[in-house]
């Protein structure tokens, strides 16, 4: 095989982790939003905010 080919089949497996990482931080912060949303008071939210942020941390897109 050429270069370029194997680069090519090199390239496939990072470009499909990239995407599903990018799906997957748009799925937590949809949901994180959704929390948001349900805020009705300061401390609702900020109790929601936590949780948001420790969803994203559970799923290694936010750092500590």
């Amino acid at each position: 095989m050429s270069d370029t080919t194997m680069n090519t089949y090199r390239a496939i497996p990072n470009n499909y982790e990239r995407e599903k990482t990018r799906q997957q931080f748009a799925l937590a912060v949809r949901d994180m939003l959704r929390l948001w949303g349900a805020s009705e008071t300061s401390e609702q939210f900020a109790m929601n905010y936590e949780a948001g942020c420790k969803l994203l941390r559970g799923q290694g897109m936010l750092d500590e």
